[in-house]
């Protein structure tokens, strides 16, 4: 299980009630009826269960929320699976698990334009070869990319679903000259309301509830980063315009983005140094209702007490506990 957290708590690092128990559902899943079982109080907000796996392991479905799936396929290379799942399609069901919308990604993927010849969806981390997928290190004047290939994530934060495409331009069949980002961001419904081409190349993100950002980070992708010298950071950026409304580098070496919460009105982003030393995270927040940003910096021993005391206090609102305990640093934002 994977975890994403929007509380921006830089320590770079849906209960669904009224359900019942688990549910089995079937459907169609490689010209034959599947049944697995659903949770239907699946915890969603970033949070992933594996329900079904194929005999060939080549086709999985992945519950994303207590009424969303991913269905994802390995490729396989002489007689080797592919270590990168694709993601091929998203289910977007109602409260009883009946279907409402699928999107099928690998219909709808961009970049096909490309061309099936010089496009392939499986050497996002290695080549045919087994050499690793990576940055380039030569100057790069004048070169142009032989071929590309396209790696697709589908991240959760909760009421949104996000689709990321990274398309890498690669010389040597390898090495990575370029990169093009395309995001796509659905409601629980399946309805695309937001999709753009236009936007830095980032790493993860998610979305405040009111629609109106995207905070996410950048610099910490070894596949679309490592050997660059790219800063690493983080960054609040406006969705009707493509605005960057604030952005922060910081030390990649000594910071690791972790995650991201969503919780009501507040996002929250995480970053720790993972070492457990008392300069041990670095917290932000995104307060949509008021448009503002928080920081707070906070040590190993400070933490491990909030954490004790939420859970002697059966404290549930993690974000608005500390928001409301901690002095946090209030970022402005530039005006609209």
């Amino acid at each position: 299980m994977r975890q994403q957290w929007f509380i921006i708590p830089l320590i770079l690092a849906c209960a669904v009630s009224g359900y019942g128990q688990d549910h089995k559902i079937t459907r169609k899943i490689g010209g034959r009826d599947r049944t697995f079982v659903v949770d239907p109080a699946h915890e969603g907000r970033g949070s992933w269960t594996t329900v079904w796996r194929d005999e060939s392991e080549r086709n999985e479905v992945i519950q994303l929320s207590p009424t969303i799936l991913q269905y994802n396929y390995y490729e396989e290379h002489e007689g080797t699976l592919s270590s990168y799942a694709q993601p091929v399609k998203l289910e977007f069901m109602d409260k009883s698990f009946h279907t409402i919308r699928e999107v099928d990604l690998r219909m709808t993927r961009p970049y096909q334009d490309i061309g099936e010849d010089r496009l392939s969806y499986v050497k996002s981390f290695s080549d045919e070869a087994g050499r690793h997928v990576g940055p380039y290190k030569g100057p790069k004047t004048g070169l142009l990319p032989t071929e590309y290939t396209l790696y697709t994530k589908v991240s959760s934060d909760g009421d949104h679903i996000i689709v990321t495409y990274w398309l890498l331009g690669l010389i040597h069949g390898y090495e990575i000259i370029s990169t093009q980002q395309t995001i796509r961001i659905y409601d629980p419904q399946g309805n695309l309301w937001y999709e753009s081409g236009e936007i830095p190349v980032i790493d993860t993100e998610a979305v405040s509830n009111n629609r109106r950002y995207l905070i996410y980070t950048y610099g910490t992708s070894e596949l679309l980063y490592r050997g660059t010298g790219n800063a690493a950071g983080w960054g609040v950026m406006r969705l009707a315009d493509n605005k960057i409304m604030y952005t922060e580098p910081m030390d990649a070496k000594r910071y690791t983005f972790c995650g991201y919460t969503v919780e009501g009105n507040l996002v929250n982003l995480t970053q720790t140094n993972g070492r457990g030393t008392t300069d041990c995270g670095y917290w932000v927040l995104l307060d949509s209702a008021v448009d503002m940003l928080y920081r707070y910096r906070i040590s190993y021993n400070e933490m491990r007490t909030i954490y004790k005391e939420m859970e002697e206090n059966k404290i549930t609102d993690e974000l608005h506990y500390v928001f409301r305990l901690l002095d946090f640093e209030p970022i402005p934002m530039p005006g609209e």
